[in-house]
């Protein structure tokens, strides 16, 4: 009986993926076409009510399984998280792409318009110098017949301004390996980078992803609760007192300079 209740978990678990493989297959196919921001942003919405389907689907499912197996369920779900991560990156940066251009088309835009005004001013500006030339040539031809002057006009086009850009490398995710020395450092980037873009669950499962093994089984049974992850989190590696001890003992292993050792400094 136990058997057949994994089973029928899993094939469920296994339909949700399938329905978040295909969200994610049409959303890509969005972004290929260049559709629109408010066409991409429909699919992804669906991509992310997919992936919150597998996240329930697999936590259902691995509460039937022994030790093991849900070692060999968390592999598994930590390939589909990866993967959804990758792609939401690529999402937002397909959105920013095109925020940037909107933006690079406005600025274009106001150019071309001041180079219109400018242009007109100009013309006036040019059409009274024209005015004023006729009138001194006709001037001095009635003075001087025999010296007529042929006055060359120099003309000028003002310079357009092109907006200008600046590529950046994509930042790469922080990683924390258990080191509490480093813990604090991870856990500021984190949410700088990952909790200002993603919703509260999707933040745990990119959480998970940036965890080594021992970390990550303290949050293992945490499905939603973004709080509670960090506060295990800064139990076990954001106590100060633990932070001061490991420091303390670094220090200790230090040996100390014996006379004639003045080399190693």
């Amino acid at each position: 009986m136990d058997k057949e209740i994994k089973n029928k978990a899993k094939n469920a678990r296994r339909g949700a993926k399938g329905s978040l493989t295909r969200a994610m297959n049409v959303t890509n196919e969005l972004i290929e076409a260049s559709r629109s921001k408010s066409e991409v942003k429909q699919a992804f919405e669906e991509l992310r009510r997919a992936h919150e389907g597998l996240v329930m689907k697999h936590e259902e499912f691995t509460m039937l399984l022994d030790d093991e197996e849900f070692e060999e369920a968390e592999k598994w779900m930590q390939v589909c998280a990866s993967e959804y991560v990758a792609f939401t990156m690529r999402y937002h940066d397909y959105i920013k792409k095109i925020d940037e251009d909107k933006s690079k088309q406005n600025v274009s835009d106001s150019v071309v318009g001041e180079s219109s005004e400018e242009n007109n001013e100009e013309s006036n500006d040019s059409q009274g110098s024209n005015n004023l030339i006729e009138q001194s040539t006709v001037s001095n031809e009635n003075n001087h017949p025999s010296t007529m002057q042929n006055p060359e006009m120099m003309q000028h086009s003002p310079s357009s301004a092109k907006p200008f850009t600046v590529k950046h490398e994509k930042a790469k995710l922080p990683v924390f390996t258990g080191d509490v020395r480093q813990y604090f450092i991870f856990k500021s980037d984190f949410k700088h980078a990952v909790e200002a873009q993603y919703s509260e669950r999707d933040t745990l499962t990119v959480l998970r992803s940036c965890l080594s093994s021992e970390p990550a089984k303290l949050i293992e049974g945490i499905s939603s609760d973004l709080n509670a992850a960090w506060k295990y989190l800064d139990q076990n590696y954001g106590d100060p007192r633990i932070v001061s001890d490991t420091i303390t003992l670094d220090l200790e292993r230090f040996r100390s300079i014996q006379p004639g050792e003045d080399h190693r400094l």
